[in-house]
């Protein structure tokens, strides 16, 4: 049961971190466009400096906290599935 644990959990948490940061990626796009700031400021017209700050935060979240969530969700999988039913 080991085996089909691990690869469930490994399956699940890439998923999770993936499906995150998408979902953050998709919201900092969705900020630059409510702000007409274009993406980061970069790519159109420039706009607030608070907006483009919160895109970067936003790309900060999705980098580091999307693979530990992932993490967080694959090692709670495994706990869950390695365990005997009770």
């Amino acid at each position: 049961m080991k085996p089909v644990a691990a690869v469930l959990s490994v399956v699940l948490g890439s998923s999770a971190a993936l499906l995150s940061f998408a979902g953050l990626m998709a919201t900092a796009v969705a900020l630059s466009e409510i702000t007409g700031s274009g993406l980061f400021g970069i790519c159109g017209p420039y706009g607030d400096a608070w907006s483009i700050d919160v895109q970067m935060v936003t790309i900060a979240v999705a980098v580091f906290a999307c693979p530990m969530f992932g993490v967080f969700v694959a090692r709670r999988m495994f706990r869950t599935f390695s365990s005997p039913a009770a």
